[in-house]
């Protein structure tokens, strides 16, 4: 199997991430004797995992391609294999080429995101009624935010179970999706499930950010939702616009963030404008149209 164990360097969120003051990166190569920071024991990684302060997040780096890892159920603790508010990756960024498989009735739990390149190919079913991917960090009224990024994706294509469930607390907490240059709707095949369900009030956030038109947000990556649940869909100049026909609360509220009225405007010279000089590209673009008269 071949080995990338790439140090990278700098950089955030997914490729080229190595901790930094606030993570700490191990690597993955199922197999491999533990060396450093290297580990071969899924079990034995997550043994070390929970010894870190809380707060730092590790970052699980899988170094081999090819064959797709099964996370284990033996060994798993009752809440599930612990991220701690970290993350998992590829060392090799092409997407698809490192996949790990999560079983239905194997859980992760407080995994903060997907990114450079990897593949999380879930099973939420009957045996993960509440969910797959689930969280014992953020209390009910915060928000939980999972994040797709960097060529990464995350599939739910055979259970039909969503795989994340909202809390539903006495406090309405706010389910964040976010994927920034992701693969995630590159099929154009909905998930058999939910990616989020929400319970009660409770609301959501959906993100696409540079994913093109058929890289973002899939149709049914929501459902749920109650008559006080609220919730945005934010998204680039070129995302496509989801079917959530499963959500069953008030309408997302869309916010493109390319629009000229979402780019701020400084003006060079306060004395160019009269009265209040336009803070947005819409506002200033607006004025000088009616200014100048019709334009040809």
């Amino acid at each position: 199997m071949p080995q990338f164990n790439i140090s990278g360097g700098g950089g955030g969120g997914g490729g080229g991430n190595d901790g930094g003051p606030s993570g700490q990166l191990f690597l993955f190569a199922d197999g491999e004797p533990q060396i450093g920071n290297q580990y071969g024991n899924w079990a034995d990684l997550f043994a070390k995992i929970g010894t870190l302060l809380l707060g730092v997040k590790p970052i699980v780096r899988f170094t081999s391609a090819g064959t797709p890892f099964t996370i284990p159920l033996a060994g798993m603790p009752v809440d599930g294999w612990d991220f701690r508010g970290g993350s998992m990756e590829a060392a090799y960024q092409a997407t698809g080429a490192t996949v790990a498989e999560l079983p239905d009735g194997v859980f992760l739990a407080n995994l903060g995101g997907v990114n450079n390149g990897m593949v999380l190919r879930v099973n939420t079913d009957v045996l993960s009624p509440n969910g797959s991917l689930i969280n014992t960090l953020v209390p009910a009224g915060g928000a939980i935010i999972f994040t797709i990024s960097y060529g990464a994706r995350v599939e739910h294509t055979v259970g039909t179970a969503p795989m994340i469930q909202s809390p539903n607390g006495a406090n309405p907490t706010t389910m964040v999706l976010a994927q920034f240059q992701c693969q995630q709707n590159e099929s154009g095949v909905p998930p058999t499930g939910a990616l989020i369900n929400l319970n009660g009030n409770d609301g959501a956030v959906g993100v696409q950010i540079n994913c093109g038109p058929a890289g973002g947000l899939q149709d049914g990556w929501l459902t749920g939702g109650g008559p006080g649940s609220f919730g945005l869909d934010i998204r680039g100049i070129d995302a496509r616009i989801p079917l959530i026909p499963g959500y069953t609360g008030n309408p997302l509220f869309a916010v493109n963030s390319c629009q000229a009225f979402n780019l701020l405007y400084t003006p060079a010279a306060v004395g160019d404008w009269s009265g209040t000089p336009p803070t947005d590209v819409a506002n200033a673009l607006d004025r000088i149209a009616a200014a100048i008269g019709p334009i040809p």
